[in-house]
């Protein structure tokens, strides 16, 4: 599974999913019907999706697992900054363009 290191404050790091894009075999075509003909894009980014589907259930479950590590205020504040972290990472990635793009074609082979 792909993670990164991401700085969130103070001298700690935190590490998140990392949603690699893949090689796209073509061009994504803004006809939504083109991209359906195309067999090995869409196998491309039916895989590329099975894949981040698989990071993100795996990196929230293990989020929502989690718990402040000792007691106190100042571990509960350093807990939620490293959730917030997290969350942030993968939300960002999931807002980048090409992403968006992807996603948006892959529900659209899935309506059909």
């Amino acid at each position: 599974m792909g993670y990164r290191q991401c700085w969130f404050g103070g001298d700690q790091f935190v590490d998140t999913v990392t949603l690699e894009l893949p090689a796209l075999p073509y061009t994504i075509s803004c006809d939504m019907d083109e991209n359906l003909a195309n067999l090995e894009l869409r196998n491309t980014i039916d895989k590329t999706c099975d894949g981040w589907f698989t990071k993100l259930s795996s990196a929230l479950a293990a989020e929502l697992c989690r718990a402040p590590t000792n007691q106190g205020p100042l571990a509960e504040v350093e807990f939620w900054k490293e959730r917030h972290a997290n969350l942030s990472a993968i939300n960002e990635q999931l807002k980048h363009p090409k992403v968006q793009e992807i996603i948006q074609v892959c529900i659209y082979l899935h309506r059909i």
